[in-house]
C-alpha cells in the first residue's frame, strides 16, 4: 500500500482532532467516525456497500446511543463513519459540522444532541428519522 496506508490517515485524524479542537480521542463517535470516514475514503472503500451490509445484517444502533459522547464499540465504527458520510453528503449539513465540532469542544463533550439542536436545527430523534431512510437507500 505504500508509505501512506489508510490506517495512518485514521490515526492522523485523531491527532488533528486533538490538536485543532482540543478533543482527546476517547473512542467516541466523532473521533472514530471522522477517522474511519477518511480512512475509508483514502482506501477507496465503497461506503455504499458498507451501509448496505450494516442494514442487511441489522447492525444499526440508534443514533441516540451511538452519538452520546461515550466510547463506541469497534463494531460501531463503520456506522459512525456512515453517519459522517450522511453529514458530508449534503452541503448544508457539511457546512454545519465544523461549528458543531467547535460547539462540542467548548462544552467538553462529543455528545451530539446539544450540538444537533443548535447547529442542525433538530434533535437526535428527528435526525435519525431522516438518516435511516437515507441509509437504507444507499
Amino acid at each position: 500500500l505504500g508509505s501512506v496506508r489508510p490506517v495512518y490517515v485514521h490515526e492522523a485524524c485523531h491527532a488533528l482532532m486533538a490538536r485543532l479542537f482540543g478533543i482527546a480521542s476517547e473512542g467516541d463517535w466523532l473521533h472514530e467516525g471522522l477517522a474511519n470516514y477518511y480512512q475509508l475514503r483514502w482506501g477507496k472503500q465503497d461506503m455504499r456497500a458498507i451501509a448496505k451490509h450494516l442494514v442487511a445484517k441489522g447492525r444499526i444502533s440508534s443514533l441516540e446511543s451511538l452519538l452520546d459522547g461515550r466510547p463506541i464499540a469497534m463494531e460501531d465504527y463503520a456506522q459512525a463513519a456512515i453517519f459522517i458520510d450522511w453529514i458530508m453528503f449534503n452541503a448544508t449539513r457539511k457546512a454545519r459540522l465544523l461549528p458543531a465540532i467547535r460547539f462540542m469542544a467548548k462544552r467538553g463533550s462529543t455528545a451530539f444532541e446539544p450540538a444537533a439542536k443548535v447547529h442542525f436545527g433538530a434533535g437526535i430523534e428527528r435526525i435519525q428519522n431522516s438518516w435511516i431512510p437515507w441509509l437504507k437507500s444507499r
